[in-house]
This record gives C-alpha cells, sequence and structure tokens, in this order.
C-alpha cells in the first residue's frame, strides 16, 4: 500500500498497523491518498496470499488500485491456493 500526500509532522508509530484497512485508514489520518498496490504479489498479503477481490471488498476507503504489477516476483498463474482466475491474467 502506499499512501500518497501525508503529512506528517514527525515519525509515525506504526506499532498498531497489522492489516490492509489499518494502513488504509492511517493513509487517511496523515491527509493522504491510499493506493492498494501488487494485488498480485507473491509474498503474503497480512499471511493470506494473493489480495483477491473478496479481500480487498472488504476494505474501505482507498481511492487508487494498482490493476497490474510488472514484475517478476507477481504470481500471473496463481499459486496452490489461488487459482489462476483468483489472481491477476495479465501475461
Amino acid at each position: 500500500m502506499n499512501a500518497i500526500g501525508v503529512h506528517a509532522p514527525g515519525p509515525v508509530d506504526t506499532a498498531h498497523v497489522k492489516t490492509l484497512q489499518d494502513q488504509i485508514d492511517l493513509a487517511r489520518q496523515l491527509g493522504g491518498i491510499a493506493q492498494v498496490n501488487h494485488p498480485s504479489w507473491q509474498g503474503p498479503h497480512e499471511g493470506k496470499g494473493i489480495l483477491t477481490t473478496d479481500r480487498l471488498l472488504e476494505t474501505s476507503g482507498a481511492t487508487l488500485l494498482e490493476v497490474w504489477a510488472g514484475v517478476a516476483a507477481t504470481k500471473r498463474s496463481g499459486t496452490p491456493i489461488f487459482p489462476p482466475d483468483a489472481a491477476s491474467s495479465s501475461p
């Protein structure tokens, strides 16, 4: 997740930030725009793998969404847990 245009007077305590929703909320609290990144990144997102549509719909407040990540670590063909139709289908 990226936060664009945040305004923090100093270091921000992120100890309470555990979920994607927490990240979105913090970005907005700091006056920023929340952008959800890497919808099919290979690393675990909150320990659950690929960010599915259902998981994304559980959040609110993000303004921007990266719809395709063109890096080698992107799981375009799915994973054992998330089949290809749940992952980004871009080549």
